[in-house]
């Protein structure tokens, strides 16, 4: 894993830091739904720090998430995890942002293996088996399910029912640092995902997480390594109609300090018209 440190934020609550051979997962998530109760927020809480702990050679693992319930209420700004009983799989919305979990009550695995496997896709990995159209019909109606594993994922987490961590998932995860708005909270965390990424990665910011990065940076008293970062975000920024939107709401009359000020200035002048 001869990588620079980098982290990623896969949904709210959710971080990943990878440095060296250390992976780290830590946050937090809720659990709400009409099965969901104390007693399972604390089983799955335990199931995915388990199951994301463990030292496989060079590389360390380690998982610390908090998993409360939520019996009313709006969701807070933290993983979603759906308990409920349906005639479909367990499952992570994939195509959501936030990345929220259902978790098929019914399923005898849910609170186990099944968690902690699709923990594993709120990380942003892929499942590493095959599955025919026919196979997942039967599984939504309670019948059997066939899923082959991929080659090389035979006992892995995420590809073969009760597979365990293997290190291939630390280099399927090393793949996984594309931001998100869920790392775009404080001056903090912008600054530490500019400087941990390279061009082409700032680059694939998306215009809405990368104008929020630098409306944070922009907030209240601003330093040389907020400065830095901006231009570092904006440095990254290849579509005119981006451009102009940040120009209209990004705006360097705000700084006092007249080197700063120029600084910004001439990197707002360096993105395209």
């Amino acid at each position: 894993m001869a990588q620079p440190p980098r982290r990623f934020q896969p949904a709210p609550g959710i971080t990943v830091d990878l440095a060296g051979s250390t992976l780290s997962i830590v946050g937090r998530a809720e659990v709400w739904g009409p099965e969901a109760n104390v007693q399972r927020a604390t089983q799955i809480q335990n199931t995915i720090n388990n199951a994301w702990t463990l030292r496989i050679g060079a590389v360390d693992f380690s998982c610390n998430i908090v998993v409360t319930h939520r019996a009313s209420g709006d969701p807070g700004r933290v993983l979603q995890i759906e308990i409920l009983n349906m005639p479909a799989p367990s499952n992570v919305k994939m195509g959501d942002s936030a990345r929220p979990m259902q978790l098929n009550n019914r399923e005898a695995g849910a609170y186990t293996w099944t968690a902690a496997h699709e923990f594993g896709h709120v990380l942003g990995l892929n499942d590493r088996y095959a599955e025919t159209a026919e196979s997942r019909a039967a599984g939504q109606n309670g019948g059997q399910r066939s899923t082959p594993a991929h080659p090389g994922y035979e006992t892995n987490l995420m590809g073969a029912v009760g597979g365990t961590l293997s290190l291939q998932n630390a280099l399927d995860l090393a793949n996984e640092t594309q931001p998100s708005e869920w790392g775009m909270d404080d001056d903090d965390e912008v600054r530490a995902w500019v400087s941990n990424h390279n061009a082409l990665q700032i680059q694939a910011l998306n215009d809405a997480v990368r104008l929020r990065g630098l409306e944070i940076l922009m907030n209240g008293w601003v330093s040389d390594d907020d400065l830095r970062a901006m231009e570092g975000l904006m440095g990254g920024v290849s579509n005119p109609i981006e451009a102009r939107n940040i120009r209209a709401r990004i705006d360097p009359v705000r700084l006092s300090n007249l080197g700063q000020r120029t600084r910004l200035r001439i990197a707002m002048d360096r993105m395209p018209r």
